[in-house]
């Protein structure tokens, strides 16, 4: 199932066989992989083992950085992932607000969006969002609901629960200052809050 190519598999021109061996039956047995034998070839083995063979090599290697393509995760293989510790780099605050905050905080606020349920803001944002100005007008739409100081806390506690679901574990939030005079707040006081 592993290759000796493989740099951890291999140590000054000798390779690791027992190594491979044990790699490869951890693998198979943690992935649910279904196979004859651990010197059965990727290749004959069916798409989803295939998959899970490829996710299985790929995290025994402890990579710093995994890409994956949403649409070809089978939900075991999606789960593992998804228990994988991650970090997230320049979230802007503003244009991360969850559905769900948007629209308790525009009750809060006394607003009216052109929407009332998270469905129909996700259902909004997909009809309307076609260029990079119908992006911003939207973007600027949905950060209205951002009055106050406490505002921004509930929005930051919100992405915060996210990120623990995804078992991130370090985000970079920025916070993005529009000179609005809707805000009731100074950038020192939201910043010491947050």
């Amino acid at each position: 199932m592993l290759s000796y190519k493989d740099p951890i598999n291999s140590e000054h021109g000798f390779i690791k066989w027992r190594k491979i061996r044990q790699d490869s039956k951890r693998i198979c047995q943690e992935y649910n992989i279904k196979t004859l034998s651990i010197d059965e070839f990727a290749g004959s083995l069916s798409g989803g083992n295939q998959q899970k063979v490829v996710v299985g090599r790929e995290l025994n290697r402890n990579p710093k950085l995994l890409i994956a393509r949403e649409k070809m995760l089978t939900k075991r293989l999606e789960q593992l992932i998804y228990k994988i510790p991650k970090g997230e780099n320049h979230i802007h605050i503003e244009g991360s607000i969850p559905a769900k905050t948007a629209l308790l905080l525009a009750k809060r606020n006394g607003m009216t969006l052109p929407f009332s349920t998270e469905e129909g803001m996700r259902r909004y944002i997909k009809e309307n969002v076609v260029n990079l100005d119908s992006f911003m007008k939207c973007d600027r739409l949905i950060n209205s609901v951002c009055i106050y100081e406490e505002d921004y806390y509930e929005v930051v506690l919100a992405l915060g629960e996210q990120a623990a679901q995804q078992n991130i574990i370090y985000s970079e939030l920025l916070l993005d200052y529009p000179p609005q005079s809707s805000k009731r707040y100074s950038v020192r006081c939201c910043s010491e809050r947050l």
